[in-house]
């Protein structure tokens, strides 16, 4: 695929990708609801993959909503939660931290509804 044309995107989202160019920053179109939490998550290191990802949503104006990096110190993956503020289409952007890429800096993105989990102990 051209990195410079979206995917469009309706969750939940399973999608694999390779950031294969320094500087490479590959942009999905994703349908939302007004007011669905959902969870986003970029898993790269748990790939052995070298990329430090950051997940950026914009809606389609450009405007920033969301914007993820690592999930806590030492784990550069992105795991977070976002509710989209309107219905409509909304860009998420995925990239490497410090901008690298090459044919192993692959991503998994995942964006599904965010849910509380009932089954862990308190």
């Amino acid at each position: 695929r051209d990195a410079k044309t979206p995917i469009k995107l309706t969750p939940p989202i399973d999608m694999r990708g390779v950031l294969s160019a320094p500087g490479e920053q590959d942009t999905y179109v994703v349908a939302a609801k007004k007011g669905e939490p959902e969870r986003i998550r970029a898993v790269a290191r748990g790939m052995n993959s070298p990329v430090d990802p950051v997940v950026r949503v914009r809606r389609s104006d450009g405007t920033l909503v969301i914007r993820l990096d690592d999930i806590v110190r030492g784990d550069l993956d992105v795991d977070g939660d976002g509710t989209f503020t309107a219905e409509g289409e909304y860009q998420v952007i995925v990239e490497d931290l410090n901008g690298a890429g090459g044919p192993r800096f692959v991503y998994l993105l995942e964006i599904r509804p965010a849910t509380t989990d009932f089954g862990s102990d308190p």
